[in-house]
C-alpha cells in the first residue's frame, strides 16, 4: 500500500534533524522538476529541498501544493516529509483521496523547549507567527488523530530518529 509519512511538530522540535538521521544513507536521484525531492532505491520519495537551512517542504515555492497532489496521485511508493510547507489539511486530505495509507508523526516537545531550541540555532522569530505555527500544529493532531503517531522530541536524537525510522519502514 501507499503511504505518505509526514512529520509536524513545533519550530525546533527536532522535525528537519530526525528527519536527516531517519532518511537512508544512498539516495538514487535528487529530482528538482516539477519540484524538488530525492528518490531512493526502494521506492520512498523524500520531498523538499536538500539543504541546510529550512530543509525539507519549507525549501519549496510557496504555491507547490496542487503539484505535488497532482504528482501524489500517480507515484507509487512511499513518501516521506516534514516541514511547515505542506503541512495541512487540505494536503493531507488529498494524500487519504489518493489512497495513500497516511502517517502523521508528531515530535512533541514542550513550548519552552521548541523556544530554547530555536533560539540556540539562531533562528528569531515573531511571536505571533511562532504562536501561529504552534496552534496549527496542535489542530493538526486533534484533525488526524486516528492517523497520529507521537514521538518524544526531548529524547536523544539517535533514539528519536530510530524511532522515526521505524514509522518510515511501517513498524510504527
Amino acid at each position: 500500500m501507499r503511504q505518505l509519512t509526514y512529520v509536524i511538530g513545533f519550530p525546533g522540535s527536532g522535525k528537519s534533524t530526525a528527519m536527516a538521521a531517519a532518511m537512508p544513507d544512498s539516495p538514487s536521484a535528487y529530482i528538482t522538476k516539477p519540484f524538488a525531492h530525492t528518490r531512493y532505491g526502494a521506492g520512498l520519495a523524500h520531498l523538499g529541498a536538500n539543504r541546510e537551512q529550512y530543509p525539507g517542504t519549507d525549501g519549496l515555492a510557496l504555491n507547490v501544493q496542487p503539484t505535488v497532489i497532482k504528482w501524489m496521485e500517480t507515484f507509487r511508493g512511499a513518501i516521506a516529509a516534514e516541514g511547515d510547507r505542506l503541512a495541512n489539511a487540505k494536503f493531507f486530505n488529498a494524500a487519504l483521496a489518493a489512497g495513500c495509507q497516511l502517517r502523521v508523526v508528531y515530535i512533541d516537545v514542550p513550548e519552552l523547549v521548541s523556544r530554547r531550541r530555536a533560539w540556540r540555532r539562531g533562528s528569531r522569530f515573531e511571536e505571533s507567527w511562532l504562536m501561529g505555527r504552534m496552534t496549527k500544529v496542535r489542530r493538526l493532531v486533534a484533525q488526524f488523530e486516528p492517523h497520529v503517531t507521537a514521538i518524544d522530541g526531548r529524547l536523544p536524537r539517535a533514539e528519536v530518529a530510530m524511532q522515526l525510522k521505524g514509522v518510515l519502514d511501517g513498524a510504527g
